[in-house]
């Protein structure tokens, strides 16, 4: 959100956006790979296991999955149905491998990426869904895909074909791409009752493997796979919108409050389960401009901030709300049943001029 100061001494006006955000935002990929596709991999003496290596904006040992659905309904699937997909960034994975030369051998140059699905063992439902330890207990497992697109099987070890990634036959294939199943490297299935909830992705390493010389070598320190976005909700109540902004416009110092309405939507839930949910989950409140108390958010403290202004947060009634404190989703019984309202206050007595910016993050918590 981009402010312009408006510096009007003479009747010290500022403007004011402040910006509510209803999910956690997590951190997105920052920066390319500098690194271009003839010089991948950076070091043209790898061989073996480190022939080949990814394209990718987090360096060329790096695959990066993002996660498609991140809020996942408790009332609305089926057991087997699929509830959210991981893909490639980018929809693949491409692989860019040395030269090799020709020493004669058949296996001169073969290289494989895979990754083992121990301990994970297949659903009674369909034997291609594995079940994580972080997952199966709220009624989740995952379909993985390899270079195929077939489903890997559960409980099996990264060297095998069913397990890989990338495959490269010799040394006279340069380059490979994954895409998986349609550009579908996991699915997360339905396997029991969805139990609400925030939720990780599962990892897991990744294992090189290249014949080098006389043999092959291989091993697990090189590759690993990270997500964007890699916590998911399984709830029977989504937060509307993912931000609002709450403009107060152009404004002079006063003593008084300026006060603007904002409100919390749910959906996705009607009837008994936004009574259940309700009464089991919470706001919580997170902001780099809290104040220690929980009292107040205090202004930006850049060059062209207003000194000495700060925003509190009331329900509609004017009690104050601490934002060091859980919220209760049933706290206004008297409100419309999917609703909860506040109040933004602009408190202006002491400021000088300048923008304002400040920002609160919502988060759901389940009790």
């Amino acid at each position: 959100m981009r402010l312009v100061k408006i510096d009007l001494p003479k009747f010290k006006r500022f403007k004011v956006n402040w910006v509510i955000f209803m999910l956690v935002t997590l951190a997105l990929l920052i920066g390319q790979n500098s690194i271009a596709y003839a010089s991948i991999p950076s070091d043209p003496t790898l061989s073996g296991q480190r022939r080949c290596a990814v394209s990718g904006p987090r360096g060329e040992w790096v695959l990066v999955g993002e996660l498609q659905n991140r809020q996942i309904s408790i009332n609305n699937t089926d057991i087997g149905e699929v509830l959210a997909t991981v893909s490639p960034v980018g929809g693949q994975w491409d692989f860019f491998c040395n030269w090799v030369s020709n020493t004669g051998h058949g296996k001169r140059g073969r290289w494989q990426l895979g990754f083992h699905t121990f301990n994970t063992p297949s659903w009674s439902g369909d034997s291609s869904v594995c079940l994580p330890a972080n997952l199966e207990p709220y009624g989740i497992g995952v379909r993985y895909f390899n270079y195929k697109g077939d489903a890997v099987p559960c409980s099996t070890g990264a060297h095998l074909e069913s397990n890989l990634l990338a495959y490269v036959h010799d040394r006279t294939v340069m380059s490979t791409s994954y895409s998986g199943k349609s550009g579908v490297f996991a699915e997360l299935v339905r396997v029991g009752t969805l139990l609400p909830g925030t939720h990780q992705l599962p990892g897991f390493e990744i294992y090189s493997r290249g014949w080098n010389t006389n043999s092959f070598t291989g091993g697990w320190s090189y590759f690993s796979l990270e997500y964007l976005n890699a916590s998911f909700e399984t709830a029977a109540c989504f937060m509307a919108g993912h931000n609002q902004i709450v403009d107060f416009g152009e404004r002079t110092r006063g003593t008084e409050a300026y006060s603007k309405p904002f409100h919390i939507t749910l959906t996705d839930c009607a009837g008994q389960d936004l009574i259940d949910f309700k009464a089991s989950a919470d706001l919580t409140f997170a902001s780099s401009s809290m104040n220690t108390a929980g009292t107040r958010l205090e202004n930006c403290n850049d060059s062209d901030c207003a000194d000495g202004a700060y925003i509190t947060i009331t329900e509609p009634d004017g009690d104050p709300v601490n934002l060091r404190f859980n919220y209760p989703f049933d706290s206004q019984p008297e409100n419309i049943d999917n609703r909860l309202s506040f109040n933004a206050n602009l408190h202006t007595e002491n400021t000088t001029v300048g923008k304002i910016e400040a920002s609160l993050t919502l988060i759901v918590a389940y009790r």
